[in-house]
């Protein structure tokens, strides 16, 4: 049962931890590399373009 409690604290306070961290980055890929001075993109193969599921907006 100790040992379960200290588990459960542990993963507690790692996650307090990780959550506090993630909320200082961007919440977009692309600017979180602009913060860096980087660019983030993909590519896909020019017939996907036009299907649906690959748009944007």
């Amino acid at each position: 049962m100790l040992l379960a409690s200290a588990i459960g604290v542990a993963a507690v306070t790692t996650a307090a931890v990780l959550t506090s961290s993630a909320g200082a980055a961007e919440s977009t890929l692309a600017a979180a590399a602009a913060q860096s001075g980087r660019y983030f993109g993909t590519a896909i193969a020019a017939g996907l373009a036009r299907e649906a599921g690959h748009r944007v907006g």
